[in-house]
C-alpha cells in the first residue's frame, strides 16, 4: 500500500485518531520517498502510539500484497507495461503503480482525507517527536513539509499517476525514461476504474487480515 492507504487501513484496523499513531503507519513510505536512512530498523524505540503506527507498516504491506485480487492485479499491470518498457522495470512499476492508484481511491472520501491532513498538520506542527526514525531528522521534517505544503496529488489523474510513479522510480536500478509517462498514463487509465471498484473490498480483506494476526492484538481499540 502507499501513503494514504496505510493511512487508512491503520485507522480502519484499530479505530485510533492518534496522529503520531497513524503518521506511524506511514513513517517507513515517508523515509524512502526522502531518501534518507531508514534509521529505525537498527535502534529500538520507545514504546507508544508511534512505534505502535511503525509495527503496523510491513504486516499490512505483507498482508495486501498477499491478496489475490491484488496480485492478479499486479500481474496485469506488468503485463501491460512489458509492452513498452524492459521486464524488471515493467514489474516494480506495476507494484508501486498499483499502490498509487489505490491512493487515489481514497482521494474522494472526505473523512479519510480530513483524518489524513490532520495527522499531517500534527506531524508538521511538532506535535509529535520522531525521534530517532532517520537522519538527519532536520531534513526529514523540512522534507516533510514541503510535502505537506504541495498538497495531496491528484492520484484520480492516470497521467499524475504516472509522472508520480516516474518521479519515484529515478536513480532506482528500475527507472524508466520520462518519455515513456504517457505510455504508462494510457496503461494507468485501463486500471484506474478496476481499482476504484475493488478498493472497498481490498481495504476490508487487509483490515481482516491484520484482525487475525495474534501479535498484533495489542494495537487494537484499547489504545488511545
Amino acid at each position: 500500500m502507499n501513503i494514504i492507504g496505510h493511512h487508512e487501513a491503520a485507522r480502519q484496523y484499530s479505530g485510533r485518531e492518534n496522529p503520531a499513531y497513524l503518521f506511524g503507519s506511514m513513517v517507513s513510505d515517508f523515509v524512502g520517498m526522502f531518501r534518507l536512512p531508514k534509521r529505525y530498523r537498527s535502534v529500538e524505540l520507545p514504546e507508544g502510539p508511534l512505534r505502535d503506527g511503525m509495527d503496523l507498516h510491513q504486516p499490512t504491506n505483507t498482508v495486501f500484497d498477499g491478496l489475490e485480487v491484488i496480485r492478479s492485479l499486479n500481474r496485469a499491470m506488468a503485463e501491460s507495461f512489458k509492452r513498452f518498457m524492459p521486464i524488471w522495470p515493467a514489474n516494480q512499476a506495476a507494484a508501486v503503480g498499483r499502490d498509487i492508484l489505490f491512493d487515489g481511491y481514497f482521494m474522494d472520501k472526505p473523512d479519510v482525507i480530513d483524518s489524513y491532513s490532520r495527522t499531517m498538520d500534527a506531524a508538521i506542527s511538532g506535535e509529535i517527536d520522531f525521534g530517532n526514525i532517520t537522519e538527519p531528522i532536520e531534513t526529514f521534517k523540512e522534507r516533510l513539509v514541503r510535502f505537506v505544503q504541495m498538497g495531496p496529488p491528484n492520484y484520480n489523474d492516470p497521467y499524475e499517476v504516472a509522472y508520480r510513479l516516474q518521479r519515484r522510480l529515478v536513480g532506482t536500478k528500475s527507472s524508466f525514461d520520462e518519455s515513456l509517462v504517457e505510455d504508462v498514463s494510457e496503461s494507468m487509465a485501463e486500471y484506474l476504474p478496476h481499482v476504484q471498484e475493488i478498493g472497498a473490498e481490498v481495504v476490508q480483506l487487509v483490515v481482516s487480515g491484520l484482525s487475525s494476526r495474534p501479535d498484533l492484538a495489542s494495537k487494537l481499540t484499547d489504545k488511545g
